[in-house]
């Protein structure tokens, strides 16, 4: 395949409402190489989530693309075979979810073993496994129950992407359309206490946790990005640009320090991709896809009390600058590979800077 689709192919039109369906389809789907080529749609009348698990592929299949028309109302997962992967530039992930009055059409390519997804019209998909997505921009939401504004600094729902106390910005002020401005005094986003937010809980399984930050203040400040906080002293995790200007994640648990880690450098004034990455018990943190720091030893414990984004739980040390973007994924989603060499530059995963971790445009 000399390159993947760029146009809009199979054609349907905006909404992926009008397009010919040559599967309807209530139940969990398996298709075999035969039905590559044709174009699937979950009906009204599926009365669940479902499942389609896309067939076993390789050489052969290279370049044959694949349709899911989601016009239900519940979430289909769309789950790749073997050691195959399915997303969009820079996201490796074994399954995808897709909301309803959603289209994909992906596109298997050999040379990576990855269906890319080259094509997405209507609602929403997101990497399987994602607890929280952030988009900072009040016109997306993944929950439609709870698609209302609330009082600023309230807790809002952790998949809604409204609420936020602070200034919306206009389109493409943002890493990704439009993003809101922390005024570094009182803006601040708060999440009830959920078992989602315990990262450090346990050295089994992966998880993601992943933004973009853009600091209106040079270093020598403290920026807090975001952390879970049982108390503001000693039982805690939080990531944050550190005085020094670099990147630092830090874990306490009954007022001892289980994991102090910093590196890189957060510029002023400029869009920085900043991540965590927990696989088992290995944790590296990233800036711009580059480790720069990593630790595999540390205690687990589980915390209770709110996530909160841009400042401190007691109202001091709040954010002054940009963000966007934000997820806490349960999976891989870099295909990253925390290692005790990273601090030279070993793990390296791509950071798409032109489209936003979750699609949904």
């Amino acid at each position: 395949m000399s390159q993947l689709l760029s146009d809009l192919y199979p054609p349907y039109t905006s909404g992926g409402f009008n397009w010919t369906t040559d599967n309807e389809v209530t139940t969990d789907q398996s298709p075999t190489t035969a039905n590559l080529g044709q174009r699937y749609a979950f009906t009204q009348s599926t009365a669940a989530d479902k499942t389609i698990t896309l067939p076993s592929v390789g050489a052969s299949e290279d370049g044959k693309w694949f349709a899911i028309y989601n016009a239900s109302q519940y979430t289909i997962t769309i789950t790749a075979s073997d050691s195959d992967t399915i997303g969009w530039p820079a996201l490796v992930v074994s399954s995808i979810e897709i909301l309803p009055n959603t289209v994909v059409t992906l596109q298997y390519q050999d040379s990576t073993t990855k269906w890319h997804i080259v094509k997405k019209t209507g609602g929403q998909c997101r990497p399987s496994g994602t607890v929280l997505y952030l988009p900072m921009n009040e016109l997306n939401t993944f929950d439609t129950a709870n698609a209302t504004p609330i009082v600023p600094n309230a807790a809002i729902d952790k998949l809604s992407g409204y609420g936020y106390n602070g200034v919306k910005i206009g389109v493409n002020s943002g890493k990704f359309d439009s993003c809101y401005d922390f005024d570094g005094t009182t803006d601040y986003l708060s999440f009830a206490d959920s078992t989602d937010w315990d990262i450090f809980g346990s050295t089994t399984g992966d998880v993601t946790l992943c933004g973009w930050v853009y600091c209106d203040d040079a270093a020598g400040s403290i920026q807090r990005f975001v952390g879970h906080f049982e108390d503001a002293t000693a039982y805690q995790w939080v990531i944050m640009r550190a005085s020094t200007g670099s990147f630092n994640l830090y874990f306490r648990w009954n007022n001892i320090v289980r994991i102090n880690i910093s590196g890189g450098a957060l510029a002023q004034n400029t869009w920085h991709h900043v991540a965590v990455v927990r696989i088992g018990a290995e944790v590296g943190i990233y800036v711009d896809g580059a480790q720069v720091n990593y630790i595999s030893t540390f205690a687990t414990y589980d915390l209770t009390g709110p996530l909160v984004f841009c400042r401190w739980p007691t109202g001091i040390q709040y954010f002054d600058g940009k963000t966007d973007d934000w997820a806490i994924v349960y999976s891989n989603i870099f295909g990253a590979e925390p290692n005790d060499n990273g601090t030279t530059g070993d793990d390296t995963f791509t950071v798409d800077t032109l489209n936003p971790l979750v699609l949904v445009i």
